[in-house]
């Protein structure tokens, strides 16, 4: 496996990047220094600025016109897996006792969902999922009778999908800008990423009828199907922007090249049947697990792909459209266990064919009697659809911001900052002091109960 890696050109791209990100060459002065972001794209609308470059590589390059950085965020939700048992996946090595009793695999899902977010109640998994039988019709209820709620994102966000180029947004980016007088400006981007990829409880289409109210068919198999996976790794960037000047409007055009390295990637399916007699009567439930893992020393994965990206800057308008995934492919080596049949397997997945996405955005700045006021939308678009409305007050020192939409389930957030400057003795130039809080809700997967969430931002 090292040696494929060692002979691997998306490899070299990857580090070759990842150089570049933090050294600049001869005769190439930087114009932007290194900047770390631990962006929340969740609960978040996608704003036209440096910080949603993920979405919009055109973004980059545009400079926001007012300030409203909050600081860098705090991971609070990798904080809350790491000394929550029942979100801690880790105990199984360190503590096994402790896992088997206390781990909640919904739990830590949900939390991974939302990794700058500490989340107060978290989905719970059921203790018991049964099917009913009520005369002739057949229901799938958790143990305390509530109905199983089929759900489906496999797609997640409208951007990540299982075993694709389409992968997660970062979890902490380091960009640097390089402005060359020959070349122009160049930014490339490291990123770490890791979260969900995608989760579903499907019913075929018999069970679905069954469940709907039609009642049973004798000697029939009803299916349903759930899965729910997650993968992390680095990404390198490298995008370039074509700028043209229209009346009143400047205009970025900026391609992008995606090279990844996935070191970790888990992918659980169960496969459950009922059957019937021939009195229509369910027998039972049967099922089957499968756990695909890929990790160092059990496989690997890589890919790449490219995106491209427009943003308009018009006064006080700002708009980009992009097209993320416009190709790409996505290879990944792991061990697929079915522990009904007690098997392991070397298996290895392939995908060129993933559907691109395309992200809208849009933003309005307006000031009124000393407020500045900003309103802004999103739209993704891909096999799902996600979407945000925002709108941002700043007076003085203080920023106050609400966010509501759509991704996969209903979400929202309200954030207050302050940011403020005091001078220190020991330094020059006055130090932009930043603080932030914010409130979170979304939807849990399955369960659709409202989660909340809080969030930090700290900058000095």
């Amino acid at each position: 496996m090292i040696g494929d890696l060692q002979h691997n050109p998306l490899i070299t791209f990857l580090i070759a990047g990842a150089v570049a990100s933090g050294a600049i060459g001869p005769g190439t002065p930087p114009a932007h220094g290194g900047e770390l972001t631990i962006p929340e794209y969740r609960s978040s609308a996608i704003r036209p600025e440096p910080e949603f470059a993920y979405f919009n590589p055109a973004f980059a390059y545009v400079d926001p016109e007012i300030d409203q950085r909050l600081g860098l965020r705090i991971p609070l939700g990798l904080l809350a897996i790491a000394t929550i048992p029942e979100r801690n996946p880790f105990l199984y090595e360190t503590d096994p006792e402790t896992f088997r009793s206390r781990f909640d695999f919904l739990s830590f899902y949900d939390q991974l969902q939302y990794p700058s977010s500490f989340l107060l109640n978290p989905g719970t998994s059921p203790e018991e999922i049964v099917a009913r039988i009520r005369k002739d019709s057949l229901a799938v209820e958790y143990g305390d009778g509530s109905p199983l709620r089929f759900d489906s994102a496999t797609d997640t966000d409208g951007v990540a999908r299982p075993l694709s180029p389409r992968l997660p947004p970062p979890l902490a980016i380091y960009s640097h800008r390089i402005d060359s007088p020959r070349y122009g400006s160049v930014v490339t981007a490291t990123s770490l990423f890791l979260s969900t990829t995608g989760h579903s409880l499907e019913a075929e289409k018999n069970l679905q009828r069954v469940l709907e109210g039609n009642a049973t068919e004798p000697d029939i198999t009803y299916h349903f199907v759930g899965t729910a996976s997650a993968t992390g790794g680095v990404s390198q960037t490298v995008s370039y922007p074509l700028r043209v000047t229209a009346p009143r409007a400047s205009v970025v055009l900026a391609p992008r090249l995606v090279g990844y390295y996935r070191a970790a990637t888990v992918q659980a399916k169960l496969d459950a049947t009922i059957g019937t007699d021939e009195n229509a009567v369910p027998r039972g439930v049967d099922a089957s697990e499968r756990v695909f893992l890929s990790y160092p020393g059990n496989g690997y994965g890589y890919g790449g792909r490219v995106d491209v990206g427009t943003a308009v800057v018009s006064d006080n308008i700002r708009a980009g459209v992009a097209v993320l995934n416009l190709v790409g492919f996505d290879r990944i080596t792991g061990t697929r266990h079915t522990y009904q049949a007690a098997t392991t397997e070397t298996h290895t997945v392939k995908t060129d064919d993933t559907p691109p996405v395309g992200v809208l955005t849009f933003q309005h700045t307006h000031r009124w009697i000393g407020l500045t006021l900003i309103t802004g939308a999103d739209a993704v678009v891909g096999e799902g659809v996600a979407g945000h409305a925002s709108f941002t007050v700043l007076r003085g020192p203080w920023l106050v911001r609400a966010v509501g939409g759509y991704r996969h389930g209903w979400e929202a957030s309200f954030t207050v900052g302050l940011r403020s400057e005091r001078a220190r003795r020991t330094l020059p130039r006055p130090v932009p002091a930043r603080l932030a809080l914010s409130l979170n809700l979304h939807q849990s997967p399955f369960s659709r109960t409202t989660v909340w969430g809080l969030g930090m931002r700290i900058g000095i």
